[in-house]
């Protein structure tokens, strides 16, 4: 056993220990696959015996199957027993409990008005985390009214987008006792743990309904609809500097405009050859990025520095390369620099082919490995399509 080998069954085993905080749920209930270097660590798999551990060759790229069974798979590192957990609950959520990672993006140009709402809401959301217990209902009632007066100007479907977000980010981060990545995870992780202290236990019965983190929460809210919210409202603007907030939103929605759409601009009609992955065959897949991607509109987003998208068997690396991904098409489009190498079923592709068994595309910054597909030449540049394998 290789000292890689150790660390990764050392944390893997920290992670079986932990107790769960939601009932019913525990990693060691799903297979565990942990990537370490060139081979994985397989355990829980229905093809081993119970509590085993295998070692077995690594899948194409992090998926959530191993062998067609839902499986928590995660690369080995220092912070791999909360991304177990992250993992494991993902499982649950989809699996269990039928809940399912949203699709779209919001719009990504919000009004000044909402972004400054929302920064505002964070601010008293921080303030509701710190409350004392006789403090903590006006600190909920006060986060709950400047989130209504936030949502109440979105569109219905943005709305859910974000109530399905804070489930699918918050809650495995709530579990896990890792950071939230994101605004939404922060609002779903956060609801979790005010629940925590209104009523233990609390999980079961949001499971058995449909209702979001933060409409549970608003259970325990008693609003008035006159003056004590109002003043509940305008205390936490005047607090805050909400003035300054919405200039500041301003200039950060206009300045992150200009800079997205450059980027945009210079993928569809910059200098070098376009490269074009269509995706679409594979299915769901997930992204893994530096920075968060840039939504341009609803389907699809921009990408710079590194960033990884994985599907059934497949991997596309971009490295500081930019990146835009048409989710609705499951289309990843970039400009390339620099000699094509490639290869498919462990021979040299000089023009269209198609490939049954493996290819690999490697680029001045991106690598393309998958098991099925074809391989043409367009205008300028060159079109991948890439299939599940057979």
């Amino acid at each position: 056993m290789t000292d890689s080998d150790a660390g990764a069954l050392g944390r893997l085993a920290d992670a079986l220990r932990r107790e769960s905080p939601w009932p019913g749920f525990h990693p060691g209930q799903w297979p565990l696959l942990v990537i370490v270097g060139d081979h994985a660590l397989l355990r829980g798999h229905p093809e081993l015996a119970a509590d085993a551990i295998r070692v077995v060759d690594p899948p194409l790229g992090v998926q959530n199957r191993y062998r067609g069974v839902p499986t928590a798979c995660v690369e080995d590192g220092p912070d791999a027993e909360k991304r177990i957990w992250e993992a494991a609950f993902r499982l649950h959520l989809r699996h269990r409990l039928h809940r399912l990672p949203p699709t779209g993006m919001p719009d990504p140009d919000p009004s000044p008005l909402l972004a400054a709402m929302a920064e505002m809401e964070e601010l008293v959301r921080a303030e509701a985390l710190a409350a004392t217990p006789e403090r903590l209902p006006r600190a909920i009632r006060t986060l709950c009214l400047i989130r209504r007066e936030r949502r109440g100007q979105l569109p219905d479907e943005q709305a859910e987008w974000e109530d399905a977000s804070e489930v699918w980010e918050g809650l495995p981060a709530y579990v896990a006792g890792s950071s939230p990545r994101n605004r939404w995870a922060r609002a779903g992780a956060a609801a979790a743990q005010q629940l925590d202290g209104l009523e233990p236990g609390w999980q079961r019965a949001w499971e058995g309904g449909r209702t979001n983190l933060h409409a549970y929460l608003e259970r325990y809210v008693r609003f008035d609809a006159g003056e004590g919210d109002e003043a509940l409202v305008l205390g936490a603007l005047a607090r805050h500097g909400y003035p300054l907030l919405l200039a500041a939103a301003r200039d950060r929605i206009a300045a992150a405009r200009t800079a997205r759409n450059t980027l945009f601009n210079g993928i569809l009609r910059g200098e070098g050859s376009l490269l074009v992955v269509d995706t679409s065959a594979l299915g769901e897949g997930f992204v893994e990025a530096a920075q968060a991607g840039q939504p341009v509109n609803a389907g699809m987003s921009v990408y710079a520095g590194d960033v990884a998208f994985r599907y059934r068997g497949a991997e596309v690396f971009f490295h500081d390369v930019p990146v835009a991904q048409d989710r609705r098409a499951g289309l990843l489009q970039a400009r390339v620099r620099g000699q094509l190498r490639m290869s498919g079923d462990g021979q040299p592709l000089q023009s269209d082919a198609a490939f049954s068994e493996r290819l690999e595309l490697v680029l001045p910054g991106v690598s393309v490995r998958a098991r099925a597909g074809s391989v043409r030449p367009i205008d300028a540049g060159l079109y991948v399509k890439l299939e599940p394998p057979r």
